[in-house]
């Protein structure tokens, strides 16, 4: 039986030549607190222990690193995480196989380009993997999406509005009758997008259930906390489920940015509204600004 994967962590990335022969991936610097926060350790300086990836029915032998950079050259740069395996190893040839339509087009641009010019995939070619938790110690869980399967969720969820199928998803967990939800449940949808229910608690916690633009506790008056969880781009036009695309905010504005559609500047972290309205966030822990 598979371990139950704990939803508090989610990080996908776009599969390049690091992932499939470079022998790795780094977890972003702006989401290593959120990291140790789920898996309730932390890793030393230079510190690199034995791990587990397991997809679907495999299991592979990786390490966790923290990576010991020189601190005295580079005094501010925060610890950089690893996931290292080897690249003549058998996950390294797994994950080869599964992505091979980036694998070819990598190798092929490499054959075709002088020195070690990084290779990047273009967006309708790009595949991903989604790196979670588990409740088994020092294991976590791979989902690989390769072209084919994108493909077949993004026109599955051709149609939806976000809301919608917020709701829609919502009920599939709270096993509540849908006429729709087995066609998403079958194709895999639910488990691509790993429902953030366990992601929203962690942020809320982190936030203290405060609004994130407003830094204020929605219902507190009542002796209650309402507070939601907002995909800055939408689930269902980027697939994207990470933590770092998610922030907590109150109701009101989770209806109104569904109703306005307002660009999210992520460098001013900030929302930009059509008619000249800017909210700024008040509260950042988790954003990479």
């Amino acid at each position: 039986m598979e371990p139950s994967i704990f939803h508090t962590f989610s990080y996908s990335k776009q599969v390049d030549y690091s992932v499939l022969s470079g022998g790795g991936f780094t977890i972003p610097t702006y989401l290593v607190p959120l990291l140790w926060e789920a898996m309730g350790m932390t890793l030393k300086h230079g510190e690199r222990i034995k791990a587990r990836i397991r997809i679907g029915e495999k299991v592979f032998e990786v390490q966790l690193i923290n990576q010991a950079f020189d601190r005295n050259k580079y005094k501010n740069h925060p610890d950089v995480i690893q996931i290292r395996y080897s690249p003549s190893g058998e996950l390294s040839q797994y994950l080869r196989t599964i992505f091979h339509e980036s694998y070819s087009y990598i190798i092929s641009e490499k054959e075709k380009r002088v020195g070690k010019t990084q290779v990047k995939v273009p967006e309708e070619l790009a595949e991903e993997i989604i790196f979670s938790i588990t409740s088994i110690d020092n294991e976590f869980r791979l989902d690989c999406i390769p072209l084919k399967a994108k493909s077949v969720a993004m026109t599955q969820l051709r149609g939806y509005e976000e809301l919608q199928f917020e709701d829609l998803v919502d009920s599939i967990i709270e096993n509540i009758p849908d006429q729709s939800a087995s066609l998403f449940e079958r194709s895999g949808i639910v488990r691509y997008r790993k429902i953030n229910h366990e992601i929203n608690t962690t942020l809320k916690n982190l936030y203290d259930y405060r609004c994130q633009i407003t830094g204020e506790r929605t219902g507190e008056k009542y002796n209650t906390n309402v507070v939601e969880a907002h995909h800055l781009e939408y689930f269902t036009k980027s697939l994207n489920n990470d933590s770092s695309n998610i922030i907590i905010i109150n109701p009101s504005f989770h209806r109104i940015i569904h109703q306005c559609n307002p660009v999210f500047n992520i460098n001013e972290l900030q929302f930009e509204f059509p008619n000249g309205v800017i909210e700024k966030l008040k509260l950042n822990k988790h954003l990479r600004s």
